[in-house]
């Protein structure tokens, strides 16, 4: 099953609902089968109360659902029948959760909305997109999922969070999430995009990346808009869907079609073959579009002033109406507009409300609820029936139409409705048994019911002449069956019944004395679909055409040639055409001949096309004819060269599947070396053509190296105290376990970036790297190439051997991760590289055991531990991995052929001693039985009163176990009897301890049964569970078998599954620790970043139990503990007393002689072979690294560290533990700050794994790297086959083409663009080259740059940073550049400060692409093209400023570029640095600051962009036109005009002249208005009517805002009545600017 997840905002038009609904028709498609699910978060049950003006409709399904009218969409557009399981409410969800909660379904928890409410989502998405839904009953392909709301809102967030457990539960090859966003479109034409970036911040936060953006817009969104919205927001430009605003909502589907195809690859989605449903959606469109021949409808109803409230009965009438022919033209009347009370009230609404009906062609009467207004309906339908007008009146519709009929035909005036409160004899229309007045949800008749024709009837034709229908209803009342006798005499014709008789469903009056006059009791316009419309509403339509005999008289089969034959516009399709076989471009083509093909074929050609004789061609119109000409023609020949491709290859045999294209990479440029490497790279020479990573990266990070930059000592004596402070960082050590993945480049990427900041401010600076020997993982590893190489094992080769071996893996392993770290850029100090087991290390580890075992901290005893039976060795909790199963599974298992049953509860029966009595015991691990010591029951449970002090019969190792009592067994689950094994399980210990159990270990540590219980001695563990089971069944001791839901603790590194084993053990005391660390963080004193992991941190240690730091291994640190014999005594391991540790054998020995005060002669001493567990040596890294326990001059200065940056998910295992070690030893926090980055995950959501292919080595994406080198990159023996083939197919599908060279600098940027607070951080490789591209932008705009300075150009002697700008000197333009300079340096310091990364990078991205290239450089052009030679010097000094400070500021993160291009600068006077790794940072601007130079420049830009967007509405983008510019003042914009001109694209522009004829109008705000001067390049009368277009939107907009505004009560905030008013004014500000022009270009027309 596939999953599509649509989210969003609240958009009305074309929303989540109809995109949701055109995704799923386009997969449907394909042949595949598509459901839909809605979910609206609100605390209703269903939809059956709402008030039809906020919510519109209630939709009806065929099982009774009352859901949102988003399900009619997902039902007429992908035509199937949902069921009310697909409207999911918040409702819905706690009813059923609380349900199983009263039922017991959640006995002994506590239960919350994480996990109880999240699971319950989640389980009800997967049941309902399995549930059929069509007529074939087959099982949904793909189910579409909208989530109602908008992200962000509280009423949300359950489902927000179910979803993102979801996505991994049902993998990420299964989900794609589409989220909607309203790109906001400015007065002036300017499309922003911040809201939209906004939204997915918000989504990112919650944990749900969208894979597709689908941006809503009123115009095409332009192709830098998608691309700056895919670089801040992380999803491929491709993945950037534009969803305009179209002609009409069929053409939505259209549009979707290139968004389908990216989720088909995406999501794996294999095409059914191809039917001709796209092709009858273009039909739809086009005949939309094309038809001009109106059908007047009228609609009367009590809700009309919210469309949506009659929204499938429009629909119904726009199905009809097609399927005619004709455009409905609908006039919606409020039914109390007719009546009496508004004549006298307000006359003009009441004429205006009898005009629309007087004046339409056909009227609907639609349902609804309660009295008001139907005094006005009933007239209506008079006037239908006395006037002979076609009318349908449905459900409330038809009863009143019962009830008119009574009155004025059978004589019965005071006949009524029950529903009314007016007194009467004579009740017509009564309440129905399935209405509950007392309560409202639900209580009706609802849902599909047959419906029986009883007599011929024009109706019964238009339902093909059939004897029964299908029909939903939704009513609580019905017509009085006492009645109907008399109705029918007198005329009125009840054509369909219930199968009983007793209740009326339809009436007809058509025939000779009435064109169609129908009513029905049902909602037909329910199952209307776009292309089978409801037979009632087609009667309506062809009725008022006059059509409808015509229509009628063809046979039921060939109906539908009835309407081919009547169409007045057609297009002819070959069966062989399919647009999804043309490409975008074909396609645009086919839809230019489509359309020519439509008007071509009109009757009414003359009044669509303007005939050159009439009307003379404008050179806008010319231009376009010729335009579509060159598109047929192409067209036409690229489809003669494809016919002719085929016909030559049709002989040919049948080839493999070719290789993907790849894409053209861009040029590259090499750098030729003509020094030594390490000296400083030569830059002397031109610059290169464009930007290549390789020629930019190549030779500083040696230089750098050799130059020393990177050292602390740099330009100091450390001895000296350095006025700016220290800086110092450790590296969070690697694993030489492989190679680093690209989580260790966002880390070098962040460390790097604080690193090279701090640096630049001053501060004496160390960054300390190093690798960690990671013992588990290490030694697996180094024994899978042992095996695989030479077929031998550790033990074969001996602990020394073994040991050496992967001493030569760490070597290998450590060079490369040290090559990926310099080709990173990090500026580490590497003559202070450590590894965790260097001698210095050693010595640490050492030190720091000693102390804390002679302090009692460590000790050791005999307790449960984590075992793994294929490793033989404790593990820690971080190397469990805990596999949650639902219910009975087969997992593989090492060691074992045959998979392993998991996920069941198995009971069996202990017997009582001394009496026939038994008790039912339960368990998941049925072999753990043998070692059981005791059952457990709650003092308090009543059942077992009796057996209080007495014992059961152990019946294989024939002895006897007490039944003890204890508070821990819960009483409610199970039979309240648990069996004990405390050697076997963590509870269990407790008891047993609690109790003085014995502890009976059954389990050696390859996992077999040991001797204490013969008859299964010597089995496997999982061997022995199938003998106890047969064991106890031949006993008639076993009970029974359950699903059970569980957690299989399983070994990280082995697969194993994992065993508490009892073995002695090294412990540390973590109590105290944990409580000081605590403390630290509450205090302030130590700062955890993001600060949502305070809570993490108290509950963790908290908690914080003993740490078992003892590892059955041969790689690691070897305990420095010696176990003491002492002669003629018997010498037990577990006793902690007979231990010493030492340095050495000679220092143990002196203190055992001091401890037991005995000879040495009488002494033995045995060293233990355990190893420490890695996150010791670990956790004294801040300090070991400065040589401790030594007092060297690193440790004084720069312990402790400043700040520990890591991700979040080794919070306990890492941080945590250096923390508690530097208060112990050192009686200091190791560093004041902790900033915690999230963990990245592949572009879908996915954990980073090597056998999903998703783990991607750095260097790969810095160089590129095509598809088959990936493939080989994995193929190092440390995956399986069917791992190695899983990798293979994944990184195929991420990668098809290969990673194309991105460089360091692009990398580096991306991922630290990429932070925010989220816990997760979804990145798509792909993405990064965007960056390069932003690279690419600096170099060109350096290069223009440099050769405006020219090689002459001398920077000015002092600072110009420091200095004031005299007005003289610089330009307006000068002086805001620099003041945006300033902006971006107090952001950037701002957000280093606050690690606050995303934002620190968009800052210098917006101040190098939006201010500096996009409008500065662009504003220059003229100065240094015309300007006088101070106004040149004036330009290049600021030029100069800003490329300084620009390089400085992006240095942290672009190290290589930056120093490049810096390099080839001239110098400031006062610049002594050599290279900007050790140059200033910009710290202050303050001087430049202008704020009400920002307002202006920003007024300046607003009218450029609405001068562009005018011309590029009305003109080629090459032409220039005049300009003017009104109501702006010339203090505002009067010094920058010639910057306005040149950016605007004018031939001339005027400021506040009187305004020609024949100019189009834009406005900025109120501030000013924009006249492009576009006459004789456009025709006025088509733009006269384009302006009227919008206008009329414009009207319609501001009288609904209006009337929200008029209805404004105090509960509104004021914020939303604030913005209401300022929308009006702008909206009536707009009106006003669109009327000037209608009338400007009327002028111009009149002339």
């Amino acid at each position: 099953m596939k999953y599509i997840l649509v989210t969003g905002g609240v958009i009305s038009g074309i929303g989540k609902g109809v995109i949701s609904s055109s995704i799923g028709t386009v997969l449907k498609s394909s042949g595949l089968t598509v459901t839909s699910i809605k979910i609206d978060p609100y605390l209703n049950i269903d939809a059956g109360t709402f008030n039809p003006y906020e919510h519109g409709e209630v939709f009806v399904l065929d099982d009774g659902g009352e859901v949102d009218l988003d399900l009619g969409n997902y039902e007429r557009f992908l035509d199937i029948t949902l069921h009310r399981d697909n409207n999911i409410t918040t409702g819905k969800i706690y009813q059923n959760v609380i349900s199983r909660e009263r039922r017991g379904d959640f006995l002994g928890k506590t239960v919350q909305v994480v996990p109880h409410v999240t699971d319950t989502i989640q389980d009800w998405v997967a049941r309902v997109a399995q549930t059929p839904v069509c007529a074939t009953g087959e099982t949904p392909d793909v189910c579409v999922i909208e989530l109602g709301g908008t992200i962000g809102d509280i009423e949300g967030m359950q489902f927000v969070e179910a979803f993102r457990q979801f996505q991994f539960k049902v993998g990420r090859d299964n989900f794609c999430l589409v989220h909607v966003s309203l790109v906001v479109e400015t007065s002036g034409g300017e499309q922003k995009t911040k809201p939209t970036q906004q939204n997915i911040r918000e989504l990112r936060a919650l944990g749900l990346a969208p894979d597709f953006i689908a941006c809503r817009s009123k115009n095409p969104v332009s192709d830098s808009v998608r691309s700056k919205i895919s670089l801040f927001c992380h999803v491929p430009e491709q993945n950037v869907i534009n969803v305009y605003d179209v002609s009409n909502i069929y053409r939505v589907p259209i549009l979707l079609q290139d968004m389908i195809k990216l989720i088909k690859v995406q999501l794996d989605i294999k095409p059914r073959g191809k039917n001709k449903l796209m092709r009858k959606w273009h039909d739809l469109a086009d005949t939309y579009d094309i038809t001009s021949e109106p059908v007047n409808i009228c609609l009367v109803g009590k809700y009309t002033k919210l469309d949506d409230a009659y929204k499938s009965v429009i629909n119904a009438l726009e199905h009809a109406s097609l399927f005619v022919n004709h455009k409905l033209k609908l006039s919606l009347v409020e039914s109390e507009d007719l009546e009496e009370d508004v004549q006298n009230s307000d006359p003009t609404r009441f004429h205006a409300a009898w005009h629309s009906l007087c004046s339409a062609k056909g009227v609907i009467v639609p349902g609804g609820f309660g009295h008001r207004g139907t005094a006005g309906k009933m007239m209506a339908i008079r006037w239908c029936r006395e006037k002979k007008i076609p009318m349908l009146a449905v459900c409330l519709g038809f009863q009143l139409a019962v009830i008119e009929f009574a009155r004025n035909v059978v004589g019965l005036t005071d006949a009524k409705s029950g529903e009314s409160p007016e007194p009467s004899e004579n009740v017509v229309v009564i309440d129905m048994p399935e209405h509950n007045q007392g309560q409202l949800g639900g209580t009706m008749l609802l849902g599909s019911r047959t419906l029986y024709f009883k007599e011929e009837c024009v109706l019964k034709q238009l339902y093909g002449n059939q004897d029964r229908a299908k029909e939903r209803h939704r009513h609580r009342y019905e017509v009085n069956p006492e009645y109907v006798e008399k109705l029918k005499s007198a005329g009125l014709r009840f054509v369909a019944s219930n199968e009983e008789g007793n209740r009326m469903e339809a009436f007809d009056l058509s025939g000779p004395e009435h064109p169609y006059f129908v009513g029905v009791q049902y909602h037909p316009e329910y199952l209307t679909r776009p292309l089978r419309p409801s037979p009632p509403y087609l009667g309506l339509l062809l009725a008022c055409l006059d059509q409808l005999d015509s229509y009628l008289s063809f046979p039921v089969e060939k109906r539908e040639k009835w309407r081919a034959k009547t169409r007045k516009h057609s297009c002819d399709h070959s069966d062989e055409e399919d647009d999804e076989e043309l490409g975008t471009e074909d396609l645009a083509v086919y839809r230019v001949v489509r359309t020519v093909l439509f008007f071509s074929r009109s009757v009414h050609r003359t009044s669509l096309l303007m005939s050159e004789e009439n009307v003379p061609k404008t050179a806008a119109q010319l231009k376009k004819e010729k335009a579509r000409q060159a598109k047929l023609e192409k067209f036409q020949k690229k489809q003669e060269a494809l016919k002719a491709k085929a016909a030559a290859q049709a002989d040919k045999p049948k080839e493999g599947k070719k290789k993907p294209v790849k894409s053209e990479k861009p040029a590259v440029t090499s750098y030729t070396f003509d020094h030594e490497k390490g000296e400083k790279k030569n830059v002397s020479g031109d610059m290169p053509a464009s930007y290549s990573p390789g020629y930019v990266e190549a030779a500083w990070y040696e230089w750098w190296e050799k130059s020393g930059f990177f050292k602390p000592e740099y330009g100091r004596d450390l001895s000296q105290t350095n006025t700016e402070g220290s800086y110092c960082m450790v590296i969070p050590p690697p694993n030489v376990t492989g190679i680093l993945h690209i989580g260790h480049a966002l880390t070098n990427s962040i460390e790097d970036a604080l690193v090279r900041y701090n640096r630049m401010l001053g501060r004496t600076t160390l960054w300390v790297p190093g690798c960690d020997h990671a013992g588990i993982a290490t030694q697996v590893v180094v024994e899978k190439q042992l095996k695989k190489n030479r077929d031998l094992s550790r033990h074969d080769i001996g602990r020394e051997a073994f040991v050496a071996e992967a001493m030569k893996w760490k070597v290998e392993k450590e060079a490369y991760i040290y090559k990926q770290l310099r080709a990173m850029g990090g500026t580490y100090d590497w003559d202070r590289a450590c590894f965790t087991m260097d001698p210095k290390m050693c010595k640490a580890v050492t030190e720091a055991f000693i102390r804390m075992h002679d302090k009692g901290l460590i000790f050791r005893q005999n307790r449960l531990v984590n075992w793994s039976c294929t490793l033989k060795s404790a593990i820690s909790d971080i190397e469990v991995e805990k596999v949650e199963v639902k219910g009975r599974t087969l997992r593989k298992v090492p060691g074992y052929i045959d998979p392993v049953e998991f996920g069941i509860l198995e009971e069996f029966k202990y017997t009582v001693v001394g009496s026939t009595d038994t008790v039912t015991v339960a368990t998941t691990r049925l072999e753990t039985m043998i070692g059981d010591t005791a059952v457990a029951v709650h003092p308090d449970d009543a059942r077992y009163k009796h057996l209080h002090g007495k014992s059961v019969f152990h019946p294989f190792r024939k002895c006897n176990l007490p039944i003890v009592l204890d508070s821990f067994v819960d009483m409610e689950f199970g039979t309240g009897c648990v069996k004990i094994t405390p050697a076997h399980d963590f509870n269990d210990y407790e008891v047993g301890m609690r109790h003085k159990l014995p502890f009976v270990d059954c389990m050696s540590d390859e996992g077999l049964i040991n001797d204490v219980c013969p008859m299964f001695a010597g089995m496997r563990r999982f061997d022995a569970r199938v003998a106890v089971r047969r064991a106890l069944q031949e006993l008639d001791l076993y009970v029974q078998c359950l699903d059970h839901e569980m957690v299989v603790p399983t070994c990280s590194r082995s697969k194993d599954i994992v065993e508490p084993l009892l073995k002695p053990q090294w412990w540390v005391n973590c109590k105290d620790m944990a409580a000081r660390s605590i403390k630290k963080v509450q205090d302030g004193e130590l700062k955890l970043i993001p600060s949502q992991f305070d809570k993490t941190w108290y509950n963790w240690l908290d908690d914080c139990r003993d740490w078992c730091i003892s590892r059955q291994l041969w790689w690691g640190h070897q305990i420095p503990a010696y176990k003491v014999s002492l002669s003629g005594r018997e010498s037990d391991d577990l006793d902690n007393n007979m231990w010493v540790s030492a340095h050495s054998e000679e220092e143990a020995m002196t203190k055992a002689v001091e401890k037991f005060k005995v000879p040495a002669s009488e002494i033995t001493l045995t060293r233990d072979e355990d190893v420490l567990d890695t996150w010791f040596s670990s956790g004294l890294f801040p300090f070991s690294t400065m040589s401790w326990p030594d007092n060297t001059v690193d440790l004084k200065t720069f312990y402790p560290n400043n700040v520990l940056e890591t991700g979040h998910d080794i919070l306990f295992f890492w941080v945590a533990r250096m923390v508690m070690m530097g208060l112990e030893l050192m009686d200091e926090l190791p560093f004041t700050e902790v900033y915690l980055h999230p963990i990245i995950r592949d572009a879908h959501g996915i954990k980073m794994s090597k056998s999903l292919g998703n783990v991607v080595d750095p260097l790969h994406i810095v160089s590129g790297i095509s598809l088959e080198e990936l493939h080989k990159s994995i193929d190092n023996g440390y995956l399986g086959e069917k791992e190695l083939t899983r990798a293979r197919a994944g990184q195929k599908k991420l990668y098809p083409n290969g990673i194309p060279e991105c460089g360091t600098d692009a990398l580096r940027f991306a991922l630290c663009s990429y932070l925010t607070q989220a816990r997760d951080l979804n990145l798509d490789v792909l993405r990064i080259e965007g960056y390069r591209k932003f690279c690419n932008k600096m170099w060109n705009a350096t290069k223009f740059a440099l050769m405006q300075l020219g090689e002459e150009y001398a920077p000015p002697q002092r600072d110009v940073m420091s200095c004031k700008l005299e007005s003289a000197q610089f330009s307006t333009i000068d002086k805001w550049i620099l003041h945006r300079a300033a902006v971006a340096i107090a952001d950037t310091n701002t957000s280093f400060k606050e690690y606050q990364f995303q934002q620190c990078t968009t800052a210098i991205y917006n101040f190098w692409l939006y201010d500096l290239c996009d409008v500065y450089l662009e504003a220059t052009k003229r100065v240094f093209n015309k300007g006088t030679d101070s106004e040149k010097e004036a330009a290049r000094h600021t030029l100069y400023t800003c490329l300084d400070i620009g390089l400085r500021l992006i240095h942290p993160f672009m190290p290589f570029i930056s120093e490049e291009l810096w390099q080839r600068l001239p110098r400031l006077g006062s610049e002594t640095a050599p290279s900007l790794v050790v140059a200033a940072y910009p710290k202050s601007g303050d001087v430049w600051l202008d704020s009400t130079l920002e307002v202006r420049v920003n007024l300046v830009k607003d009218i450029i962009h609405t001068a562009r967007s005018v011309k590029d509405t009305y003109l080629e983008s090459k032409a220039k036109p005049e300009v003017f510019l009104t109501t702006c003042t010339s203090e505002s914009v009067s010094d920058l005009l010639l910057v306005m001109e040149d950016l605007i694209g004018s031939s001339k522009l005027h400021l506040n002249e009187t305004i020609p004829l024949g100019t189009a109008i834009g406005t900025v705000g109120d501030k000013c208005e924009v006249h492009v001067l576009v006459k004789g390049l456009v025709d006025p009368v088509l733009e006269i009517n384009r302006l009227q277009s919008k206008r009329d939107g414009a009207e319609k907009a501001a009288q609904q805002l209006k009337e929200t505004i008029d209805k404004h009560t105090e509960k509104i905030p004021a914020h939303v009545r604030e913005n209401n008013c300022n929308k009006y004014t702008s909206l009536q500000a707009e009106i006003a600017t669109i009327d000037a022009a209608i009338a400007n270009f009327k002028k111009l027309s009149a002339n």
